[in-house]
């Protein structure tokens, strides 16, 4: 069980003042002080609505990754030059001992919001990763952006909240081909994993290998959120760039074995409802019940079901999908290779 610590001192604070406090909150009933154990530095950068979700986040994810978690809540266009800090430890049991993750919330105004780098690198636990994580519409051209990447090892995004997913992702893509950007990591496409594991899993067996180049038609139904928008787009670009596939114009896409039609459907719903992938006189199907964990993969010939089964795969939540994301190392080419392709589909 995690136990949080949050600290009565605020307002502007220096960085001694500011680690002399955390020491403070991870100390013990007994005088002892609890291990800091962080694995990573976590910058955020998000809004003053958001920044309660974003600490649950913090809290809930401190016993996985013990972390240095700094969030900003950035409002450059206040009229007034300001910042205030807010410290909280989440600690818990681990191995007999206690371990916590620390929490340093700086709510900026006017001048300071636009120069979080500076407020940012002074508190950075030096030698460990830094992900910096835009949990909310993420815009590249936010003031600071450049010098905020400029500290990072990895960006997180969340294409879900993009007004226009779309667009969004095509900017995405043209990003990632930015050598002043660090890998780049995307919730959405994580969310992904398990219907990208499943459909490969159906064409693993060797008597279906050579059917990938008779794709005929692919209907990806969503619930036309913008979760459901992105993990549609981003599937169809993960099945293009993995099976050579071109975009085409009116929604279509060329490949090895000819023209293959890709069908984008709203239903009701989770964010991504089904896929069907249509071989000649099969249909490939992996689909998700609303707020279930469970995906059922099936196999169809005229209706019949000749092969089916369902599994738990979980990444239900934004907890479980950013602990996932904060585990990844070094590029996703899949992912940048599913971007490209998606940023061509947008463009016709």
């Amino acid at each position: 069980m995690t136990e949080t610590r949050a600290s009565d001192a605020s307002g502007r604070m220096s960085v001694g003042a500011i680690e002399h406090e955390l020491a403070r909150l991870r100390m013990n009933d007994d005088g002892t002080i609890g291990l800091r154990a962080s694995v990573l530095n976590l910058v955020v950068v998000t809004s003053e609505e958001a920044a309660p979700a974003v600490t649950e986040l913090v809290s809930g994810l401190s016993g996985r990754f013990p972390c240095r978690a700094i969030v900003f809540i950035s409002e450059p266009e206040a009229p007034h030059d300001d910042f205030d800090v807010g410290l909280a430890a989440f600690c818990s049991t681990r191995g007999g001992g206690q371990v916590c993750a620390e929490q340093i919330t700086i709510h900026a105004c006017g001048a300071p919001a636009r120069h979080l780098e500076s407020l940012a690198e002074p508190l950075l636990i030096p030698d460990l990763p830094v992900f910096l994580f835009y949990p909310d519409e993420f815009d590249p051209d936010a003031g600071e952006f450049e010098s905020m990447v400029s500290l990072a090892d990895r960006l997180i995004v969340d294409s879900g909240r993009a007004s226009d997913p779309e667009g969004f992702l095509r900017r995405l893509s043209l990003l990632a081909e930015d050598p002043g950007v660090p890998d780049l990591g995307d919730l959405e496409w994580v969310a992904l994993s398990p219907w990208r594991a499943l459909l490969a899993d159906m064409f693993s067996p060797p008597e279906r290998a050579g059917m990938l180049e008779g794709i005929e038609r692919v209907r990806i139904i969503h619930d036309g959120g913008g979760e459901g928008r992105a993990r549609a787009l981003l599937f169809a670009g993960w099945l293009a760039a993995s099976l050579g596939w071109k975009p085409e114009e009116g929604g279509s896409f060329s490949g090895p074995g000819g023209g293959i039609e890709v069908l984008f459907e709203e239903g009701d719903g989770a964010p991504l409802r089904r896929v069907e992938v249509s071989v000649r006189d099969l249909v490939f199907r992996v689909s998700r019940c609303r707020d279930a964990a469970e995906f059922r993969a099936e196999v169809e010939r005229g209706g019949e079901i000749l092969a089916g089964r369902t599994v738990h795969l979980g990444y239900s939540s934004v907890e479980e999908i950013l602990g996932e994301e904060l585990q990844h190392r070094g590029d996703d080419r899949n992912l940048l290779d599913a971007l490209k392709v998606v940023g061509r589909m947008v463009e016709r």
